[in-house]
C-alpha cells in the first residue's frame, strides 16, 4: 500500500507538472497572437496614412498644373499605385494627368482609367 500511494503522489506530480507547462505555452502563445495582432492594426495604419498622403500630393500636383482641369479627376492610392478616375476634356489632358501624377514622389505606378468627354 505505501508503494502505491508513493507511486500516486509521483503520478499527481507529473500531471501537475503537464498542466502548469501546457498552461503556459499557451499563455505565451495568446500573447504571440496579441501582439501580432497590435502589430498588424499599427501596419494598416501606417499603410492608411502613407496612401491618404500620396493621394493628396497627386491632387495638389493635378491642381497646380496650368492647362489641366482637375476638377473631374478622383484620385486612388493603394501602395503607391495611383489611380486615376472621372473624365477630362482630350487624351492629350489624359496624357499630362498621369505624366503629372507619374512624376509625384512615392509613387510607383500610374493607372489611368480617365473617360474622355468632349465640353
Amino acid at each position: 500500500m505505501m508503494k502505491l500511494n508513493g507511486n500516486l503522489k509521483v503520478l499527481m506530480a507529473a500531471l501537475a507538472l503537464v498542466a502548469v507547462t501546457s498552461a503556459h505555452a499557451t499563455g505565451d502563445q495568446a500573447a504571440s497572437t496579441v501582439a501580432t495582432g497590435s502589430v498588424g492594426v499599427a501596419d494598416k495604419k501606417v499603410t492608411k496614412a502613407e496612401n491618404l498622403r500620396l493621394q493628396k500630393g497627386v491632387i495638389r500636383a493635378l491642381s497646380g498644373t496650368r492647362g489641366l482641369n482637375a476638377t473631374n479627376i478622383a484620385v486612388i492610392a493603394r501602395r503607391g499605385e495611383i489611380t486615376l478616375r472621372g473624365s477630362v476634356v482630350d487624351s492629350r489632358q489624359a496624357e499630362v494627368a498621369t505624366a503629372v501624377a507619374s512624376s509625384v514622389s512615392g509613387v510607383s505606378a500610374v493607372k489611368n482609367d480617365l473617360m474622355i468627354r468632349p465640353e
